[in-house]
């Protein structure tokens, strides 16, 4: 059947998560059109139309959860006699959403009334209402641009490429670089003992992606900034113009010396996947997540083959993929077989990287080397996690020096709510991959040195064989 909303439109207009389909086969008391509708359209989910129960909150059992007549004898309502055999299809702010299965009409009952008014001559009417409905606040409007631009989309993709554009045709010098947070009276987030650190440039997400922000903040305000990543410098590092010959060899091995060292891409990404992942997201996936990003080629494609699983100590579990697949950022078509993986990144900001692939190649090999050091083969992923994080935020020019940073920083890249630090701190104490740790003198700040036996290795890495 045709329609004037496709799956194509929905999707777009809401995402692919927030689509809700009804497989309605089979089911003769439904009108042929509504079926159709609901099973390959499907009806979308958001602040405005709920069409998705709490699955953490389940019906009582004997309760039928789509007929209103169950539903209004269970809570004790009145229910008109016409209406018992009509199924709920969602909430409409705070009125219920019922279908006529056999006419296909939408009804709604308002909340407080004991009676209903017609809303649509069908489904297909009421998903075309929401969807430009939602239209109308999907877009965003960037005031850097002159009156009249046209305006942003609200879609990630949309808000970050702009955000790129505008950060690329504005680079500073690093010295000219201040802290924006400051400048405002660090009114984008929690107090705290004040701004210190290098200035980073620093990626945030509000109110649900109504209020996207690309600014110089300093390292201190970057900490306490909720959702919030830090974006790595190279990817505003400007393409160079064709040279012949042995002169741009010789430019581009310049500006790869000049380079971040490999703990601080580690430590950056670290820090976007941070804010990019969900909160719950298990120890061996930001671990694989972490491998796959700095490993990804321009367009998202990345390979990861048996061995690199085997020696991050990820084995052969698809837990880890299945669980990023589920975050929606990155897709498998396959699951890992002996040869590996291969998979492509949905998450734009990681494509957008502009590091060559040698440089990110490099930082990902310090990683693997890091989680296999000896200290560290047994240990399990949260601590192996924390070791490598640990790892990065010390200095790579000598890595026995004392190193230092918040506890939420620390935790927040783990995964970890800052009281779980303690016990991990003290099994990698324990395992010799530490000195000693202990609390600063201001009590969220967090003090550790590793445990050297001689000096850096000459490859760089910061941390001995």
């Amino acid at each position: 059947m045709d329609f004037t909303v496709t799956a194509q439109d929905l999707t777009i207009v809401y995402g692919l998560d927030s689509v809700t389909y009804f497989p309605c086969s089979g089911i003769t008391s439904l009108d042929a059109r509504s079926a159709s509708f609901l099973g390959t359209v499907g009806l979308p989910d958001s602040e405005v139309f709920t069409s998705r129960e709490d699955v953490e909150d389940p019906y009582p059992v004997g309760l039928d959860a789509i007929l209103l007549g169950s539903r209004f004898d269970y809570y004790g309502m009145p229910c008109p006699a016409e209406s018992r055999s009509w199924w709920m299809l969602g909430y409409l702010f705070t009125s219920l959403i019922a279908l006529d299965p056999a006419s296909g009409k939408v009804y709604g009952f308002p909340e407080g009334s004991s009676g209903y008014i017609p809303l649509h001559r069908d489904v297909e009417s009421l998903v075309y209402a929401l969807v430009e409905f939602r239209k109308l606040g999907s877009v965003l409007h960037c005031p850097q641009c002159p009156p009249g631009a046209p305006p942003v989309r609200r879609a990630a993709s949309g808000a970050l490429a702009h955000l790129a554009w505008h950060a690329r045709q504005d680079v500073l010098p690093r010295h000219l670089r201040t802290c924006q947070c400051h400048s405002r009276g660090c009114r984008w987030h929690a107090r705290h003992r004040g701004c210190s650190g290098p200035v980073l440039l620093v990626l945030t997400r509000e109110d649900g992606g109504r209020l996207w922000r690309l600014a110089d903040v300093c390292a201190a305000c970057a900490a306490v900034t909720a959702n919030a990543a830090v974006v790595p410098d190279t990817v505003l590092t400007p393409t160079m113009s064709a040279e012949p010959g042995k002169r741009a060899q010789q430019r581009r091995r310049r500006v790869r010396r000049c380079g971040p060292s490999e703990q601080v891409r580690v430590r950056e990404m670290l820090s976007y996947l941070a804010a990019a992942l969900p909160a719950h997201t298990s120890p061996p996936a930001r671990l694989l997540a972490l491998q796959c990003a700095l490993r990804s080629t321009g367009p998202g494609e990345v390979n990861i083959p048996t061995g690199l699983l085997r020696g991050m100590r990820l084995g052969r579990d698809t837990a880890a993929l299945s669980e990023l697949q589920g975050a929606r950022w990155l897709y498998s078509s396959a699951p890992p077989g002996p040869g590996g993986f291969t998979a492509q990144l949905l998450d734009v900001a990681v494509r957008m990287q502009a590091p060559t692939a040698r440089d990110r190649s490099r930082a990902a090999d310090w990683v693997l080397r890091t989680c296999q050091r000896r200290e560290l083969r047994e240990l399990d992923a949260l601590s192996r996690l924390l070791a490598l994080t640990l790892a990065a935020h010390v200095p790579p020019d000598w890595p026995g020096a004392l190193a230092s940073v918040e506890q939420e920083v620390l935790a927040r890249m783990c995964g970890l709510q800052a009281q779980g630090l303690t016990p991990v701190l003290n099994v990698l104490v324990h395992a010799r991959f530490l000195r000693s740790w202990a609390h600063g003198p201001a009590p969220e700040d967090l003090h550790w040195e590793l445990a050297v036996r001689g000096k850096p290795d000459s490859d760089g890495s910061g941390l001995p064989a």
